[in-house]
């Protein structure tokens, strides 16, 4: 059955429909009229946009990737736009847009570089594929650093090792160095490229290794 919604002037074109239900469809038609009779239009099917999602985070980051998730908005589909370093205003890049078939409320971006600042936004479909152009809040994740590489330990004396490896890494907050089963052994500033362990036993045999620390994490390990 059909439902008068809203009668209008002569010679109007136009006319909005509101109060309406987020992502859903609405069917409408036409009816011209006068004394002599009515005509009506063909239908019109279209749906309202899908709500702006919400509760953007980072779940995860690690060396080249990272798990962002958000509220579900009741979007048949979501886009996401990424942007790089942390300039204002951001020059923004859809990563996934309609035809990418995101439906989930999370997401893992993976080819990223290391230690380096990306922005994370997401907006939402409706069933038409027509994008609510508003976008969720921002999050802004830094991956993890470069890892140490070159890592090797040269004796000095009966009781003192040097261990020394690669500075790879361009943000780092600094070095551990660690034992072979992940003890902490040293906590080292950012450029450190060596570490000199003393009161060790003569003729004894020590496996070390370094890791590179920022805000995100720890790097991959060195070798050992």
């Amino acid at each position: 059955s059909s439902t008068l919604y809203y009668e209008t002037l002569p010679d109007v074109t136009s006319w909005i429909q509101t109060n309406l239900i987020s992502n859903t469809s609405y069917s409408i038609y036409i009816q011209a009229y006068n004394v002599n009779g009515s005509s009506n239009s063909s239908i019109a099917t279209r749906y309202t946009l899908a709500k702006t999602p919400t509760g953007l985070n980072s779940v995860s980051v690690f060396f080249t990737s990272t798990t962002i998730s958000w509220i579900d908005s009741g979007a048949t589909k979501y886009a996401i736009e990424r942007a790089t370093g942390a300039a204002t205003p951001a020059t923004w890049t859809y990563i996934v847009i309609w035809s990418s078939n995101a439906t989930e409320t999370s997401f893992t971006d993976i080819g990223l570089a290391s230690e380096t600042t990306y922005l994370y936004r997401i907006k939402s479909y409706n069933g038409d594929g027509i994008l609510n152009d508003t976008p969720s809040n921002t999050v802004s994740i830094l991956t993890q650093p470069a890892k140490p590489t070159s890592f090797s330990g040269t004796a000095i004396s009966t009781g003192a090792i040097n261990w020394s490896w690669t500075d790879n890494s361009i943000y780092e907050t600094g070095y551990k160095v660690k034992t072979s089963t992940n003890g902490i052994i040293a906590t080292l500033p950012a450029n450190t490229t060596f570490w000199l362990e003393t009161n060790l036993l003569p003729n004894t045999q020590y496996s070390r290794y370094a890791v590179a620390h920022n805000a995100s994490g720890e790097s991959d390990v060195s070798n050992s």
